[in-house]
């Protein structure tokens, strides 16, 4: 360092990058669950979805280093999708690739899958305000995909309550979620179910 330099004309400031570091990691845990699940729609590998996510987010930190901006939802969204394709031809051979990249990954099928996501997460962020005992119950249920009698097992509670305690959960859920992202929700579901 020369005599007439201080230590932030050399590199960054080191307060910025705690700064922009803080930033980043905000990004990440608004975004990593909702993103894993929109690249697993494509890869259909979960451990494959949480490395497209994290090596884009190690990109995206590495990029961020001297800016202050980050970028829209959209470009991470973007972004897995076109990781997910590449690791998908990757993984494919010719043959294969071009029945892949057919009308399941078009453009309205990564949009249907965006708003999934979102929907989910929309979702997921409001079974996070039930009580604990209701979280528990709807979330080992219709996350975790178990049966009432598992869940009583689980929790070593009363299939009743079980019952109950869903019923509970809906209730308050209706209230939570906008009536709007309900209705989209239902779509969504119909729409990939009947794999449009």
């Amino acid at each position: 360092m020369s005599e007439g330099q201080n230590q932030n004309d050399v590199g960054i400031d080191s307060t910025d990058q705690v700064n922009n570091s803080a930033s980043v990691s905000k990004v990440f845990n608004d975004n990593y669950k909702t993103l894993v699940y929109f690249a697993n729609r494509f890869v259909k590998d979960k451990d494959a979805a949480e490395d497209i996510v994290q090596d884009i987010f190690v990109k995206y930190w590495i990029r961020q280093l001297d800016r202050d901006e980050f970028p829209e939802l959209s470009f991470l969204y973007t972004s897995v999708r076109n990781a997910c394709l590449n690791h998908i031809r990757n993984k494919q051979t010719q043959s294969n690739k071009l029945k892949l990249l057919g009308n399941k990954y078009d453009d309205d099928y990564a949009l249907l899958s965006i708003i999934k996501a979102e929907a989910i997460k929309e979702i997921y962020n409001a079974v996070q305000k039930l009580p604990v005992q209701c979280r528990k119950i709807v979330h080992l249920g219709y996350f975790e995909n178990m049966a009432n009698h598992e869940i009583a097992d689980v929790l070593r509670i009363s299939i009743n309550t079980v019952k109950t305690q869903k019923t509970r959960g809906f209730q308050l859920l209706r209230n939570k979620i906008e009536p709007d992202s309900l209705a989209l929700i239902f779509l969504l579901h119909w729409a990939f179910n009947n794999k449009l």
